[in-house]
């Protein structure tokens, strides 16, 4: 309870067991109680909310007994919490991406207004690659309906360079930057944060744009988990056409196959930098329980070259 204050930029993963990238409380001992000073009204902008795995119902039986329901949402805001939420991101959520639940009397905002203890989810904020049968919002009471609902992307509108599907803390590599270094949905209806002198103004939805500003100080990073903050052309993991790659910078995020009777031409300056590993991203990958695979390499078939 009492979750106050501003963060702009951030990355929060649950792993494969967890369940709430987010969970936030103001209630003490009644409704009442909440709602003097609506305790819980932090500011949150700029946050990818990343689950354990995009297939539901990956949380395991015994966090399910103690009350860790992944269909309690990926994010979940309950008794009179208060606050402003805006260009948030949301992936491989297990069930509902988003719930409120006793939420008293607090004000809801459609648009913000500076009053921090009023509630305000912008409608810009995105679920991707949301499951079947889930919900972008559950209203847990009935005390929160009339709550705004974020949009719903694809993974195709809203990809990333390289984040798997099964998410867990021995994941190889990843990285949160969009797939697309101009335009894409994740560029599209970005909330102005408040302009404070602590926030920045962004062009982008989600923790980072193109600056990979984790690499070199996080534990990620410390580990090799982490990309360095270097930006490219994803290779594709086929090639069936004759390609140049000229002298640019690249990614190569899973095996990449040329197929018979094609030719790959790489021109001289072209830099090409190979994540660890593809964490089942390759067409047909099963990744393991931890979202790892194969190294990414580059693979001339027979007939090829």
């Amino acid at each position: 309870q009492g979750y106050q204050g501003k963060i702009q930029y951030a990355v929060v993963a649950t792993g494969k067991d967890g369940h709430h990238t987010l969970e936030m409380d103001s209630k003490e001992n009644s409704a009442k109680d909440a709602i003097v000073g609506i305790r819980s009204h932090p500011q949150l902008y700029n946050a990818l909310l990343i689950g354990g795995s995009s297939t539901s119902g990956n949380v395991a039986a015994t966090s399910v007994s103690e009350g860790k329901d992944p269909r309690d949402g990926l994010a979940r805001f309950r008794e009179g919490t208060g606050g402003s939420f805006g260009n948030i991101v949301m992936v491989n959520a297990p069930g509902d991406a988003f719930i409120r639940k006793d939420c008293f009397d607090v004000t809801v905002e459609t648009t913000r207004t500076g009053t921090v203890e009023n509630f305000f989810f912008s409608t810009n904020n995105v679920v991707v690659g949301l499951n079947s049968g889930s919900e972008l919002f559950e209203a847990g009471s009935a005390d929160c309906t009339g709550t705004p609902t974020p949009t719903s992307l694809t993974k195709a509108e809203a990809d990333f360079l390289h984040l798997p599907a099964t998410f867990n803390k021995d994941t190889l590599a990843m990285d949160f930057r969009p797939a697309q270094a101009t335009g894409g949905k994740l560029r599209e209806n970005v909330d102005t944060p408040p302009a404070d002198g602590f926030f920045d103004k962004v062009t982008f939805k989600g923790a980072m744009d193109t600056t990979n500003w984790m690499a070199g100080w996080s534990i990620l990073s410390d580990n090799g988990v982490i990309a360095g903050d270097v930006y490219g052309e994803v290779i594709p993991a086929e090639i069936t056409v004759d390609t140049t790659l000229s002298a640019s910078t690249y990614l190569m995020t899973s095996q990449v196959f040329v197929t018979d009777g094609v030719t790959l031409t790489i021109a001289p300056g072209t830099t090409i930098y190979s994540y660890r590993d593809d964490g089942g991203l390759a067409t047909g990958g099963s990744p393991d329980a931890n979202g790892n695979e194969k190294a990414p390499a580059l693979v001339i078939e027979q007939g090829a070259k």
